[in-house]
């Protein structure tokens, strides 16, 4: 099945600035969109393996790649389309000696992470002290370190932030995430959050060096923009060191719930972040 385009969906895919923001709201055909820009840049000669498309959720990637594969004919299987954190993983296994770093045994589940701060959290009593039963629960510890690496701060960052705010809470977190942070590095362990952070300073390291993973795209796709964080904006940044271009779809109206630590700055100050881009509605 082609799919039909109106003519603003037609301008969204087929737009030729470099960097391009589209605004849609929700049964507006934000995904059809996208498909038809990849579609496009196919049509146009493109090289598949040089457009890199990232969602945040795998449901949502593996739908895309359906609907990619239908559409184009491709087989999608190996292609570089997929969420933010499979990106990563495949940059931390193949790039983590620009790092100095020993590649990861293996991705943490949530019930290990939690088992790892309980365990710390015992060992290390006296930094809990001053916290109420809520703050000291595994999944509270972890909402704050996830929150630290959302924003790329350091256990040191962290430290440092909750020493100004002298508040007995951050304090005791950032102490644990220290700790946290210095066990996954003596094990060779590795959890979500901590992913996205190496790779950032991967693709810097590329960047900075011979260009060699990120000059593999010319076109990057992003859905649901509204969701990106800090982190992930910094991926981005990297990335597009090399000269790619820039398309990302998004609902300007559901940035208002911060999904997963996202700001709503980047989609609402796109113009800001990224030069002279055209907005399509």
């Amino acid at each position: 099945m082609i799919i039909t385009l109106n003519l603003q969906q037609h301008h969204a895919a087929t737009v030729t600035a470099n960097h391009a923001l589209v605004l849609a709201g929700p049964g507006t055909g934000k995904t059809s969109t996208l498909v038809a820009r990849y579609k496009h840049l196919i049509d146009n000669g493109i090289d598949k393996t040089s457009i890199l498309c990232c969602t945040f959720a795998r449901k949502a990637a593996d739908e895309i790649k359906e609907r990619i594969q239908k559409q184009t004919n491709i087989n999608t299987n190996a292609l570089p389309i997929g969420t933010f954190h499979s990106l990563a993983n495949r940059a931390v296994n193949s790039l983590a000696h620009l790092i100095n770093l020993d590649v990861p045994k293996n991705v943490l589940k949530e019930f290990e992470r939690k088992s790892i701060i309980q365990r710390l959290s015992s060992e290390n009593a006296h930094i809990c002290k001053k916290l109420n039963f809520e703050d000291k629960i595994p999944s509270s510890i972890l909402s704050s370190i996830d929150g630290y690496r959302d924003r790329l701060m350091t256990p040191e960052d962290a430290s440092i932030e909750a020493g100004e705010c002298d508040d007995d809470i951050k304090i005791a977190h950032s102490e644990l995430y220290a700790l946290y942070d210095q066990h996954l590095t003596e094990n060779g362990l590795i959890d979500y959050g901590r992913m996205i952070e190496l790779a950032v300073q991967i693709f810097k390291a590329d960047a900075d060096g011979d260009k060699s993973f990120i000059s593999q795209y010319q076109h990057i796709l992003v859905d649901e923009f509204q969701d990106i964080n800090y982190a992930q904006k910094c991926m981005l940044d990297e990335l597009l060191r090399s000269g790619a271009s820039l398309w990302v779809v998004g609902d300007d109206d559901q940035a208002i719930y911060g999904w997963r630590g996202s700001s709503v700055k980047y989609i609402l100050n796109f113009e800001h972040y990224f030069s002279n881009p055209e907005i399509i509605t």
